[in-house]
């Protein structure tokens, strides 16, 4: 509405069914706010230009969800009754994963692409409470290098120009697209710029477009390291994680990933969450308390993946509120170690 100047009109006689306001443009065009299962903006041509769903599983309409990979030749599939998504005008094939089927009462978790991936996570609805399989029919530009649910390679089939997936109803599947990260001599994984991703922690997980400063840059001195390790704080607002993903080829067998985390002590707030995903599968989660002062040390061996493309995934959480939250964690490291064998945490 700001985008396109409305104001309140308010007409005078009987209004028309449904509708819940009036407005008009600079140029006297009238718009109509009608309820129809959440809100619907038409213009003056009766062509909708803003549309908030509630209570829907898929939607006939022309308008878009940002970042929304499924939908069909009638609009948006695949939503969480449970939320409420906004649509509005845009590109219907704006992500690189396209999926035109998808079984009733399963709905998309989560999705976002980045150099080499792509992450799609699934949740049920009451109606697919005794499914033990959901169908996904989608169309990729070139087929995946590797396809991983929760953790485990899959094989897609083809059928004319799109691929089937037979998957648990609640799931996270990736797609290794073939480009990877490079190490760093140091064993450092990507670079000291990098900004990572803003995603929500409740609703739909889709990558975040909003306006923020850049990371700040913290040197992390860690007790028997010569020199510091490259560092940020991880704090974010409320309701948001911040995500790294990478996708590396493990060197070999005695590769193992090494970063360290602590939260500075307050006296208020909640304290934050460090998560950590190998392929889409939990790997750790550890929660530190807001005066928790001492400094963290996780080890996940990648001796298991030797030669192969791996995604890589880092996310901080905010818990409940984002009061006080002021955890630092270092970048990620590559190291080579034959001693680490089962995912380590140390406290210093």
């Amino acid at each position: 509405m700001a985008e396109k100047q409305l104001r309140p009109a308010y007409l005078k006689g009987q209004w028309e069914k449904d509708v819940l306001a009036y407005y008009q443009d600079k140029k006297g065009n009238l718009y109509r706010l009608v309820e129809r299962s959440g809100h619907i903006l038409f213009d003056k041509a009766g062509k909708e230009v803003y549309r908030k769903t509630r209570g829907l599983s898929k939607v006939k309409t022309s308008l878009t969800i940002r970042g929304w990979p499924a939908r069909n030749e009638e609009g948006p599939i695949g939503l969480d009754p449970a939320w409420e998504y906004c649509l509005l005008p845009g590109p219907r094939e704006e992500t690189l994963l396209r999926i035109e089927g998808l079984t009733e009462g399963v709905y998309g978790r989560g999705y976002r692409e980045g150099n080499g991936f792509i992450v799609l996570s699934l949740g049920r609805t009451g109606l697919a409470d005794a499914l033990e399989e959901a169908r996904i029919e989608y169309f990729l530009p070139a087929k995946a290098a590797k396809i991983l649910v929760n953790g485990k390679e899959v094989q897609a089939k083809k059928r004319d120009n799109l691929w089937l997936l037979q998957v648990p109803p609640e799931s996270t599947i990736v797609f290794l697209t073939g480009e990877t990260t490079k190490i760093a001599a140091d064993g450092l994984l990507g670079s000291n710029n990098d900004q990572g991703y803003i995603i929500p922690c409740r609703g739909p997980e889709l990558v975040l477009e909003m306006s923020r400063g850049k990371l700040l840059q913290i040197p992390f001195k860690v007790p028997g390291e010569e020199k510091s390790l490259a560092g940020y704080l991880a704090a974010t607002p409320d309701g948001v994680r911040l995500v790294f993903d990478y996708v590396v080829e493990v060197p070999d067998r005695d590769s193992s990933l090494r970063f360290y985390g602590q939260h500075v002590p307050q006296k208020y707030g909640d304290g934050q969450k460090v998560f950590l995903w190998s392929n889409g599968a939990l790997v750790l989660e550890t929660s530190l308390s807001r005066d928790d002062e001492k400094i963290h040390c996780w080890e996940v061996p990648l001796g298991q993946f030797a030669g192969q493309p791996v995604l890589i995934t880092l996310a901080s959480d905010p818990n409940q509120n984002s009061n006080c939250d002021n955890m630092r964690l270092s970048r990620l490291y590559v190291v080579s170690d034959p001693k680490i064998t089962q995912p380590r945490h140390h406290l210093f």
